[in-house]
């Protein structure tokens, strides 16, 4: 008896959260559509095309009797819950790491609003079985044809509201247990006790701390790479500027060396040429001995010219070294040209005397 009662209860149950009719009316939107797609996947890989089909319309019916169309029930702040935990899934994974992360939570979202719908219908059943007993004691001093009949009426209705306490009970707890299995706080998935990730959840999520960690060790290879490029560089520019101060110093050094040895090399030259004008001037002047004496150089000819070139020098020394010329100067200009003029006279008679 009351395992029917029981039966008849769980029937009513499921018939009363049913959606009602017209709810799946409009055609499912784009996010409808992937929740669906995703909450039946393993019905499309077992069974035939309309059992598929029947999945997905329950579970759009589901989807909208919980959460309106397109989810337009959820509040504000539970988006923003299912927002923040479904971030990092999309960041990983993208569109299917989303909608797998929002089925999960749309599933504990359902099952918290469950055991809060449950919990007051079973508190109310117990109430009812307790203020069941008053009329058997209301009965007790009936007449016994009286007492039987009332007796069995109270009892078939203990046993109903019983019944319903039972299947009421059994439901929470049935649900409870199929709730309260830990689910993937990345996919919503069911997962052991002993974790928080599915398997699958937990690979991609080390999957990414391991690519983080290659990107963070390939950037850090990289900025590493880029200082001693900048130090190498920076000591290849260094030598370079020692390498250019070095020959720019030789060069110097070179130029002053060559400076050097040309106001050297000049000084000897003009010490020479000096020695030589003096030479030539103490030859041919008028006063020098006539083991001394160079006629050629008195008249500014080479040793050995002709006596055409000879006669043209007198002729042209007794012009430049006229003493006329320098009547109207100082003494020592006069003596100077009266020198000179002599000494031409001189190497011009020796000359003249030296070819008879």
């Amino acid at each position: 008896m009351l395992a029917s009662v029981a039966s008849r209860s769980l029937v009513f149950a499921l018939a009363t959260a049913a959606p009602a009719p017209g709810a799946d009316a409009a055609a499912p939107t784009a996010k409808e559509q992937a929740l669906m797609e995703h909450a039946c996947r393993s019905v499309q890989a077992g069974l035939a095309h309309d059992a598929y089909d029947l999945c997905l319309e329950a579970r759009l019916q589901s989807l909208r009797a919980d959460f309106g169309l397109d989810l337009s029930k959820l509040s504000a702040s539970a988006r923003g819950k299912i927002d923040a935990a479904c971030s990092p899934a999309q960041a990983l994974r993208g569109r299917d790491g989303y909608i797998e992360c929002l089925s999960g939570q749309l599933t504990a979202l359902s099952a918290s609003r469950a055991r809060a719908s449950i919990t007051a219908p079973a508190e109310a059943a117990v109430l009812a079985v307790d203020t069941s007993s008053l009329p058997a004691d209301a009965s007790a001093g009936a007449e016994p044809g009286e007492s039987e009949s009332t007796f069995l009426a109270v009892q078939t209705a203990f046993g109903a509201l019983a019944g319903i306490f039972v299947a009421g009970a059994l439901l929470f707890l049935g649900v409870r247990a199929r709730r309260a299995r830990p689910v993937c706080r990345a996919c919503g998935v069911n997962v052991p006790a002993s974790t928080d990730m599915c398997h699958a959840c937990r690979h991609n999520a080390a999957e990414a701390v391991r690519q983080a960690a290659n990107q963070r060790a390939e950037q850090r290879r990289t900025a590493e790479a880029e200082d001693r490029r900048r130090q190498d560089e920076a000591e290849d520019r260094r030598l370079e500027d020692l390498r250019r101060a070095d020959v720019e110093q030789r060069r110097r050094l070179d130029e002053a060396r060559r400076v050097e040895e040309e106001t050297a090399r000049r000084e000897v030259l003009a010490r020479r040429d000096a020695d030589e004008r003096r030479r030539a001037e103490a030859a041919a002047s008028f006063d020098a001995d006539e083991s001394v004496f160079d006629p050629y150089a008195a008249l500014g000819l080479p040793p050995g010219a002709g006596e055409e070139d000879v006669r043209a020098a007198y002729e042209e020394a007794k012009v430049k070294y006229d003493p006329e010329l320098v009547a109207d100067l100082g003494y020592d200009a006069k003596e100077h040209f009266k020198k000179k003029f002599r000494a031409v006279e001189r190497a011009y008679r020796m000359l003249a005397e030296a070819s008879l």
